[in-house]
């Protein structure tokens, strides 16, 4: 039987995808790249509160929305979905602590990332802005990662991708990565700390050499074609960050099974 408490969770999670969706939305077209004001809590409109979720009004049966629906974009109930399962993983793995809250705004801000970078082949330095604030202050407050962790997790992590693009400059002579995904990984070590930091950059690597390779194979992509790096990373630390002690088990496990 499922816990209501992950339900709940879930539906939390839903109601923070649909903000998500509105930062995705709006956060490119302004240059300062503010996070825009919630209309989530607008309830006083006679549209309802259903209005602002896309997923819900999917399966509402006087949705005017739904029966539009596929000419919207499908984005909106997927960001939705993906939203509230990470909201249960981080709940899962956290509980309603501290840290699990500050895990929550990290998760949610690599959700609005990866897709803003998925659609405008940029990362705002606002994001990441709120990132490293964020992970400092929590840091500080012991929320997440140690102090020592923190600051190795972010000069490590931004110096890896840092001379991995200076690499691609010198041989390969093209950009190999961008200013914002170096300054997100460099951010992302506050929350992560060196541990966890290197784990996602394992996992990175392997996610994006998989995808790419497929993508080559189903001729989706050609080579000299510029893609964005910032969603690899997002799912890389998003694993390294809710599932490292699972990952790290299963791991030890099957050293001592060999």
């Amino acid at each position: 039987m499922i816990n209501l408490s992950y339900i709940i969770i879930f539906i939390l999670g839903v109601v923070i995808g649909g903000y998500i969706n509105e930062c995705i939305a709006q956060i490119p077209k302004g240059e300062s790249g503010k996070i825009p004001p919630s209309q989530l809590f607008k309830w006083y409109q006679p549209l309802s509160f259903v209005t602002y979720i896309p997923m819900i009004q999917y399966f509402y049966p006087k949705s005017k929305w739904r029966k539009n629906f596929s000419a919207a974009s499908f984005r909106y109930p997927m960001v939705e979905l993906l939203s509230g399962l990470l909201m249960v993983l981080t709940y899962h793995q956290y509980g309603i602590t501290l840290q699990g809250a500050a895990v929550a705004i990290y998760v949610s801000l690599l959700v609005i990332i990866s897709f803003i970078d998925l659609d405008h082949m940029i990362i705002p330095n606002s994001l990441n802005g709120i990132i490293g604030i964020t992970g400092i202050i929590f840091m500080l407050m012991g929320w997440t990662v140690s102090i020592k962790q923190g600051i190795l997790g972010s000069v490590i992590g931004g110096g890896v991708l840092l001379l991995l693009g200076y690499f691609s400059l010198w041989f390969l002579k093209k950009e190999g990565m961008g200013g914002g995904d170096i300054k997100l990984v460099a951010v992302s070590g506050f929350y992560l700390g060196l541990d966890r930091m290197i784990m996602a950059l394992i996992l990175t690597g392997y996610i994006a050499g998989i995808v790419l390779v497929i993508l080559l194979v189903m001729r989706k992509l050609n080579r000299n074609q510029v893609i964005p790096f910032g969603p690899f990373l997002s799912t890389g630390m998003l694993i390294s960050i809710l599932l490292y002690e699972n990952i790290m088990q299963f791991y030890w496990r099957l050293i001592y099974k060999l």
